[in-house]
């Protein structure tokens, strides 16, 4: 089965927006902001008390999260290209094999072995190779939504089997 897409800047925000939860790293990031805050205002909890002070910083915290993310989305939509394979026309081939990538900047073939998750939202299928590195196939770039559901239990198939 093959499919080619053009892969928009905004297809990689949704993505990103989809995915921050999906992924354990989301959570590793917040503690460890959590973490910091708390051992750098360590001296406000005789000030305040525990409960305000834990209170505190986990809302800053989640603002500090929240920032670094829009920060990091920001960076990755500058920087986004044809060339580099983010953007741009997209082929993409499921068969026995794995699944093969093809952009003006990348060619891979991931076997399935390789491949840790497949995610499927209303409006995508996410394939996780790593932690860092996902592969994104909009809904629309289906005729119907029983083909784009089609693909995305083929993908599972393939990935369990």
């Amino acid at each position: 089965m093959e499919i080619k897409i053009n892969i928009t800047k905004v297809d990689l925000l949704k993505a990103q927006l989809a995915l921050l939860f999906k992924v354990k790293i989301t959570y590793i990031y917040f503690l460890i902001i959590f973490g910091l805050t708390c051992a750098f205002t360590i001296d406000g909890i005789e000030s305040f008390g525990l409960s305000i002070w834990l209170i505190s910083n986990f809302i800053s915290a989640v603002a500090g999260f929240i920032f670094l993310i829009a920060i990091s989305i920001v960076i990755q939509l500058l920087t986004a290209s044809v060339s580099k394979g983010y953007i741009g026309e997209m082929l993409y081939r499921i068969d026995d094999e794995g699944f093969y990538e093809k952009t003006l900047g990348t060619e891979t073939m991931t076997v399935w072995s390789s491949i840790e998750k497949i995610y499927q939202t209303n409006g995508a299928v996410y394939i996780r190779i790593n932690a860092n590195r996902f592969h994104m196939i909009p809904q629309r770039a289906f005729s119907s939504s029983e083909e784009f559901t089609s693909f995305a239990k083929t993908l599972i198939q393939k990935l369990e089997g």
